[in-house]
């Protein structure tokens, strides 16, 4: 809702420079994102940690030396494969963010522009750059569960380790064969529990760094003052009671050096009809945009 809001709020200028496409994709697919991907990540590993903890401290009691072992273990192998993907985790979300903004692009031009597209005959081509998109779009997603899938044979292969390292070291101390057993079924069934919230908090980890660039980028879209978020109520109705005169306006869009107006000055009584003609470009629309008051002069004039 405020990210609609502030895009409403922002002056047309604002939506000259950015794409429409891409302001699209922000308010659907990257609010979806953070509000299930990102912040369903953060309350699962909140959940998970107060499960796993209990069980790890009743194995604390038992045997707190082969727990304490068995964590660092675990710990180092799992957030050691976490650390060495992270640059490659970050980088894939990049790219799918730039994927599914052109998709979206691709389909608003194609379907807004669709006589256009018949008259060139040019259906092939059009559908050929979709399609090639959605591979590379197709691609990230196949990533993402791999990535997801990781994080279990990490841990099954860590479980069965353990499971064999404490029965080594158990029997290298001495234990009856009944203590041994004991502990070993006492074992299973913490890692029968544990084995899924392990994993769901690794998945976690995995989906809190894939889906960050999109934070980011909601976090630096959402983050303007507070007067640009309040609606205007005082603006009348706009009633041409007199003549409209423009002095001296010049104007020139961001990024580029040349004026596309230079000095325009002109004089419209009330009740008259005029005609502006000029080439594509040459700044009909932009001018009727700035008496409209939707655009501002950038040097100097006034209306």
């Amino acid at each position: 809702n405020r990210l609609f809001q502030k895009y409403i709020l922002k002056n047309y200028q604002f939506h000259i420079n950015n794409k429409t496409p891409e302001l699209v994709r922000n308010l659907t697919g990257e609010v979806h994102k953070v509000a299930i991907g990102y912040v369903g990540a953060i309350t699962n590993i909140i959940i998970e940690s107060v499960i796993i903890s209990g069980i790890v401290l009743l194995l604390f009691v038992l045997q707190p030396n082969l727990i304490i072992g068995a964590i660092i273990f675990m710990g180092f192998l799992i957030f050691g494969a976490l650390f060495f993907l992270k640059k490659k985790i970050s980088s894939t979300a990049t790219e799918q963010q730039n994927y599914s903004y052109l998709n979206l692009k691709y389909v608003l031009e194609a379907l807004g522009g669709i006589k256009e597209i018949k008259v060139a005959n040019a259906e092939s081509k059009v559908c050929e750059e979709y399609k090639k998109n959605s591979i590379f779009l197709k691609g990230t997603n196949y990533f993402l569960a791999l990535l997801n899938s990781l994080p279990k044979l990490i841990i099954e292969f860590c479980i069965v380790t353990l499971v064999f390292s404490i029965l080594a070291l158990l029997k290298y101390f001495n234990y009856t064969p009944e203590s041994i057993l004991a502990y070993l079924a006492v074992l299973l069934a913490a890692f029968i529990r544990i084995y899924p919230s392990i994993s769901k908090i690794s998945v976690a980890f995995i989906n809190i760094n894939f889906y960050k660039p999109s934070v980011d980028l909601l976090f630096e879209q959402i983050v303007f003052k507070k007067k640009s978020n309040k609606i205007d109520d005082t603006l009348n109705k706009l009633k041409l009671n007199h003549n409209i005169k423009v002095k001296n306006i010049s104007f020139s869009y961001p990024g580029c050096q040349n004026l596309i107006l230079d000095n325009v000055s002109f004089e419209l009584q009330k009740g008259e009809k005029i005609g502006i003609m000029g080439e594509t470009g040459s700044g009909k629309s932009t001018l009727a945009n700035i008496i409209a008051g939707l655009l501002s002069p950038s040097i100097g004039g006034s209306v």
